[in-house]
């Protein structure tokens, strides 16, 4: 009996990682990605201990290791005074067994693919989904300009904007923008003449805005910001590297959000960076269903949210993929509903209280008055006495001792 095959769609984070694991189950994979190459957008990521942990299982942390830098401890400033307000542990090996790790997407990526493809998965770009069905022993993925592809069961983990959850899996959910976009860039550190006023990252908290700022590779030689800023009208729903006047007119939206500002090295980064992107963030609605007859979504296909301090979006989506893979493994694929009814069971009540976290953490970003900035900044000692716990509960979480 020949091998039962997956379709993949998406081959960002989510999709090369779930290779991986149904490569291992004795599963055919070939994964199926809209962009003709890998994607350069989504900046430098920060990798909680959860997330580390099951890279490392997947046989990628170590090079990874070498790609970023490792991050213990993110401290927190006023953009306003340079004030230090406090400091947030990102992870200790003693007691998490990893420190958190903040590598450029595009690497993570490719370190994904390149594991993936050494162990037979076929992966194929430019290829846009128009079209999914489910029969009673298979699935058809049909995409423009070409036939339909054969599976037994495919993934969507095409992101919040995702083909299989539009055209099958929950038609009527759609993506909201949340009023708030990032910009972002990445400088050398040979280019600043201003003090670094942290050891690996800084958060800066502003009036207009906030802006986290962290050295992104393992020599420290590379400086990663990334501006969150309250921003109403945003008509393009990915995110794009700004040119020419676009770009210039970037850096001045971020530059007068933290004109004035004590911390010297902010107005450096943007001025430096010869690359700027700009890139809204959208939700999903709280709930939704995750999966159809066949079709099941991982990642923020099916419940993207604000990220948040605790750096628990790319930690979600890889917990996933073990969950899903350990179903399927205890359970088979013969009754894959089934399967994918106690996915749900299994992931939803995890992924709703960081859901709640996220959008609660999430409001603090919009545009707020000096007088309640300042009140904010002075109480910002025992806010991160709370977020701390939550923080530290989601990095001891580990997908492979979870009961399924």
């Amino acid at each position: 009996m020949p091998p039962q095959k997956a379709l993949i769609i998406g081959a960002g984070i989510t999709g090369p990682a779930a290779s991986l694991l149904l490569h291992s189950l004795g599963l055919q994979v070939t994964i199926y990605e809209l962009r003709p190459s890998p994607s350069p957008l989504g900046g430098a990521i920060s990798l909680a201990p959860n997330a580390l942990r099951i890279l490392d299982k997947l046989g990628v942390y170590e090079k990874l290791k070498t790609l970023g830098c490792s991050v213990s401890v993110t401290q927190m400033f006023s953009a306003s005074t340079g004030k230090a307000l406090g400091s947030l542990c990102f992870g200790d090996k003693s007691r998490h067994g990893y420190e958190s790790l903040r590598v450029p997407r595009r690497e993570l990526q490719n370190v994904l693919l390149e594991r993936a493809r050494e162990l037979g998965v076929e992966v194929i770009f430019g290829q846009k989904l128009v079209e999914v069905v489910e029969q009673e022993n298979g699935v058809i993925a049909k995409f423009e300009g070409g036939e339909g592809v054969r599976g037994d069961l495919l993934l969507g983990c095409d992101g919040i904007h995702s083909a299989v959850r539009s055209r099958l899996v929950q038609t009527d959910r759609l993506p909201v923008y949340t009023g708030v976009a990032a910009s972002y860039g990445i400088v050398k550190k040979a280019a600043l003449t201003a003090p670094i006023p942290f050891n690996t990252t800084g958060f800066f908290n502003g009036r207009c805005g906030s802006i986290i700022v962290s050295y992104c590779d393992a020599a420290m030689t590379e400086v990663y910001w990334a501006a969150v800023m309250e921003v109403q009208k945003q008509e393009s729903r990915d995110g794009w590297r700004t040119v020419g006047e676009d770009r210039d007119a970037v850096k001045r939206d971020v530059l007068k959000r933290f004109e004035g500002s004590a911390v010297g090295c902010i107005k450096e980064l943007i001025e430096e960076s010869e690359d700027v992107y700009l890139y809204p963030v959208w939700k999903l609605g709280h709930g939704g269903n995750w999966h159809s007859k066949r079709c099941v979504l991982l990642g923020d296909a099916a419940h993207a949210m604000p990220p948040h301090g605790g750096s628990q979006g790319f930690s979600l989506a890889l917990e996933d993929t073990v969950i899903l893979s350990r179903i399927l493994e205890k359970e088979g694929l013969d009754d894959l509903e089934r399967v994918f009814v106690r996915f749900e069971e299994v992931r939803k009540p995890r992924v709703d209280k960081v859901y709640l976290q996220a959008n609660k953490n999430w409001e603090g970003i919009k545009d707020i008055g000096w007088f309640a900035n300042m009140i904010k900044e002075f109480f910002m000692w025992i806010y991160l006495i709370f977020f701390a716990k939550s923080v530290e509960e989601s990095y001891l979480y580990d997908a492979h001792k979870v009961e399924i």
